[in-house]
């Protein structure tokens, strides 16, 4: 499948860089923001904070995380997965449930195809199998949440080093309390290190962080459905009570696109 832009995310990020660039031109005050001590201090501080927070492995998965909010995810649709788990049970009502073993290789990061060959090779111990795809399900969802949490934690630091850039601009104001003509200068320079830490916080992470949990919850909301509708496929339902029963995963207004 096709790596696909999502354009919604691009239009955000250029609104919100938009909107901030504005507002500096505007109030003839845009040289004043680039304050190169304070941005080093600000990144500088934020980098090294989650370093030492953070595992090397997590990070450069919140990194590849931080690219793939620009496009749209992999994963089909939930309501799509209710039209394949359907004629799923159609052709292992015909042919056995077997015959899938080749099945969803591509579905749900390759869950479905997985899913099949747990069912097929435990030889009907659907107790054991649910256990073991429940805690794949549950590995996917804790390693999701902790590259989260290294946005909400850079959200949270960002701000508080904006603050220490803040405090020590705000010793140099004092010890050129003597200059008049200096203290506006530095008392600018000061105050846009908080700048930084907040519009780090604001723009990038905490939003950053609310895109992957929604797509960490549609995911697992696939996952599941997946689970259930191999299970029922498995027990023998019939592909009218497989689509009865995954329908009841989705929202009223998604129920009316299943066919």
């Amino acid at each position: 499948m096709k790596t696909r832009i999502s354009f919604i995310s691009i239009i955000g990020a250029l609104m919100g860089i938009g909107v901030f660039w504005w507002g500096m031109t505007t109030g003839n005050v845009g040289k004043t923001f680039f304050n190169m001590h304070g941005l080093v201090l600000v990144v500088g501080g934020v980098i090294a904070a989650t370093l030492v927070n953070s595992e090397a492995q997590d990070i450069w998965a919140s990194v590849r995380a931080l690219v793939s909010v620009f496009t749209n995810p992999k994963n089909p649709p939930a309501h799509s997965i209710i039209t394949t788990m359907t004629d799923l049970s159609r052709k292992a009502r015909k042919e056995g449930f077997i015959s899938l073993h080749t099945e969803g290789n591509n579905v749900g990061d390759g869950f479905l195809g997985k899913a099949i060959r747990v069912l097929i090779e435990g030889e009907g111990d659907m107790k054991a199998a649910r256990w073991l795809l429940e805690k794949e399900i549950n590995r996917t969802a804790l390693r999701h949440r902790e590259v989260q949490n290294i946005f909400r934690t850079v959200g949270i630091l960002a701000p508080m080093f904006g603050l220490l850039g803040t405090l020590i601009g705000i010793v140099e104001v004092l010890n050129n309390f003597s200059d008049p003509r200096a203290v506006g200068p530095s008392m600018a320079t000061a105050i846009t290190s908080a700048f930084y830490g907040i519009c780090l916080a604001n723009l990038i992470c905490v939003p950053v962080a609310g895109k992957l949990r929604q797509r960490t919850l549609n995911e697992l909301l696939l996952k599941e459905m997946i689970l259930e509708g191999l299970l029922a496929i498995y027990d023998g339902e019939v592909p009218s009570g497989v689509e009865g029963k995954l329908a009841t995963y989705l929202s009223g207004k998604m129920r009316p696109a299943i066919k």
